[in-house]
């Protein structure tokens, strides 16, 4: 990946529209670090994959499903894929992409396996 695909991706989408500052990190150790650091300079380092992350979207960009469409579209998910998936949550979290996943298993994780397998 590059930064121009990071710029575009749906978890970046409501960042930009609320002010929060985005540090892109593209080396597998920079999240690994960086999520032991917890803060810097009092500002609290989370990762925009987090489920802790939530984030309105503009009053400008409210399009989509309904409330009551978006509850039965969670619904549908959660009883079409129950075996699959932990936990279905509807949010404002996206504005232009259908949804994101944001799973139990931390990206931190993720690269860390990255990071062991290309040792081998």
């Amino acid at each position: 990946p590059t930064r121009q695909h990071a710029a575009l991706s749906p978890y970046l989408e409501s960042m930009n529209h609320t002010g929060f500052e985005v540090l892109f990190m593209h080396q597998l150790i920079d999240e690994f670090v960086v999520g032991h650091m917890g803060d810097y300079n009092g500002k609290r380092l989370v990762s925009i994959e987090s489920p802790e992350v939530e984030t309105k979207a503009s009053e400008q960009t409210k399009e989509g499903l309904s409330a009551e469409d978006a509850t039965k579209f969670a619904d549908w998910l959660k009883n079409t894929l129950p075996e699959r998936l932990e936990a279905v949550k509807v949010t404002q979290r996206v504005m232009s992409s259908p949804a994101v996943i944001v799973g139990h298993e931390s990206s931190m994780m993720r690269n860390m396996r990255k990071m062991m397998d290309q040792g081998r």
